[in-house]
């Protein structure tokens, strides 16, 4: 997919099991749209794709969209606007002015939705930053930990639905924002970003959104027990043949084997890749005795 170039582009997935036997071709349609910007599942997420200008009620302007049933209220409005802008973060920002509706729902922002696939496998962490500024006196007065609320929702086919996180914004101070929302893993993802302000009593100016979906590794390393001679005779010795781990992490051994007394043993491998996932495999060794006594 060429995103420096508009067009329709088809991306297609094929995968084969260890036999050999190919699962059904599926094809995704890639559309990319002139002067469109992305930062991970975001859409024009400096607001610098098309004109400045009013979004009105349950509109959508360069892929925003102003919504909420109090977005409509007197007093309420919306925009893409040049006048109230963070440096260094393009010429435009997205300006809200809210009252206080009791329901931050009640008043929101909303990206366009972007669909993408995921592996089926493990779990999806998203990650959204951004500078924010309000004129709110008391941005925390409804919730300590702050009267904004981003969300982010799938509604993949897997619909894993909400995920949300308070944000403390500080009065007239532009403030850089972090947050983290973890996703379980699904064959496909549609994420769309909310900003929401129904709390808010103020003008709130949002610019240069940064965003980023990252796989969490959850998959342990299969350890192999090499093969050895693990059924020993009393009295002789014993030799550890070792083990490997799939990834080339190392694999330490825990366990001993008295070979003095016959009986069952373990010997346990354990090894932990880079994301913390921890393997183990067992080796089990028996010691017996099958000399027969010498009667002199």
């Amino acid at each position: 997919v060429d995103t420096a170039t508009a067009g329709s582009y088809s991306v297609t997935y094929d995968v084969s099991d260890a036999a050999g036997n190919a699962a059904t071709q599926v094809t995704r349609t890639v559309t990319v749209e002139d002067g469109q910007t992305y930062s991970g599942f975001v859409v024009n997420p400096s607001f610098e794709d098309g004109s400045p200008g009013t979004i009105a009620q349950y509109a959508t302007l360069n892929d925003w969209k102003l919504g909420g049933d109090n977005s409509g209220d007197t007093g309420v409005s919306a925009s893409i606007q040049t006048t109230n802008i963070h440096a260094g973060d393009g010429s435009n920002a997205l300006e809200v002015t809210s009252v206080d509706t009791g329901g931050e729902w009640n008043i929101r922002l909303i990206n366009t939705t972007y669909p993408f696939a995921g592996d089926g496998i493990n779990p999806i962490e998203v990650t959204v930053e951004f500078w924010a500024k309000t004129t709110d006196v008391a941005p925390g007065s409804e919730v300590a930990s702050g009267d904004m609320r981003l969300l982010v929702k799938d509604t993949g086919s897997s619909n894993l639905g909400d995920k949300t996180q308070r944000v403390l914004l500080t009065t007239d101070t532009w403030t850089y924002i972090t947050k983290t929302f973890t996703f379980d893993a699904a064959a496909d993802y549609s994420l769309s970003l909310f900003f929401e302000f129904g709390k808010l009593d103020g003008v709130t100016q949002i610019d240069g959104i940064t965003s980023s979906v990252t796989v969490v590794d959850t998959t342990a390393p299969v350890i192999t027990v090499t093969a050895g001679t693990d059924t020993v005779e009393q009295g002789s010795t014993w030799t550890d043949a070792g083990a490997t781990s799939d990834g080339g992490e190392t694999v330490t051994a825990s366990g001993t084997v008295d070979t003095s007394v016959a009986g069952t043993y373990s010997i346990t491998y354990t090894a932990t890749d880079a994301a913390g996932n921890t393997g183990t495999a067992t080796r089990t060794v028996t010691v017996v005795d099958t000399t027969a006594p010498v009667i002199t």
